[in-house]
């Protein structure tokens, strides 16, 4: 039931109730207590109205009031609900980003350990290199010095041999021919002794070698004092132990 439906009830009762209020009767009076009474109707009717119009501007003012109270809590909740859930799912996506970045950051250290790893490899790498090339020149210099000692030995070698023959030579044919005098009574020819001055001087030499050699020297100190080559030395002290031995 609206509104009007509900003026027109009230109207309906009003005037039901008035028709046995007034008189049956002809005549001014008659007409007078009609016109009252319709005035007094619409007075009345007026008022109800105005009550029921006050009513129901309370009835929908409330009415609004607890829609908008509604309608305000409904909101609010669904807001605490999407705040909290916004909450949530940015804790979740700082949680991520956190994460995310001390990964990073780990893999940042990783990167730079590995970097000075790299560094420092190349750097050893570097060193052993020029180490190596230091070792491969002095290996070649030594290379050469021992190929200059070998030559020189071996051409010492020759010449001691050259000098050593005659001298061997000689030492032989004077003890033959010592034997032989000894043995014959014959006197002792000149020619040994000939053969042995053109190899006194080497002999000499030999024989001061193998003295400094027994009293102590190296072959190198020996070498120096006499002006010998060190190959040449050495041969001289080596044939002559050989033959010793």
């Amino acid at each position: 039931m609206n509104i009007m439906e509900i003026v027109l009830l009230v109207i309906g009762i009003l005037v039901f109730v008035a028709s046995f209020l007034i008189p049956n009767g002809k005549g001014d009076n008659l007409a007078h207590d009609r016109e009252m009474a319709r005035d007094e109707i619409g007075d009345l009717v007026a008022r109800e109205l105005e009550r029921i119009r006050s009513q129901v501007d309370d009835t929908v003012e409330e009415a609004i009031k607890d829609s908008m109270d509604k309608t305000e809590r409904s909101l609010e909740k669904l807001s605490n609900e999407k705040i909290m859930a916004v909450s949530e799912y940015s804790e979740t996506v700082l949680g991520q980003i956190n994460k995310s970045q001390q990964e990073i950051l780990f893999l940042y250290d990783m990167l730079n350990a590995k970097h000075d790893n790299l560094k420092n490899t190349a750097s050893e790498v570097e060193q052993r290199v020029k180490e190596a090339e230091i070792a491969s020149r002095e290996v070649e210099a030594v290379t050469r010095e021992a190929e200059m000692a070998l030559r020189e030995t071996e051409a010492a070698a020759q010449m001691a041999r050259q000098m050593v023959a005659p001298a061997f030579q000689a030492m032989q044919d004077g003890e033959e021919t010592a034997s032989a005098e000894q043995e014959t009574g014959e006197e002792i020819v000149e020619e040994p002794q000939q053969e042995l001055q053109g190899t006194e001087s080497y002999s000499n030499k030999n024989h001061q070698i193998l003295e400094l050699h027994r009293q102590g020297h190296s072959e190198v100190a020996i070498a120096r004092q006499l002006d010998l080559g060190v190959g040449e030395v050495k041969l001289v002290i080596d044939l002559f132990e050989g033959r010793n031995d």
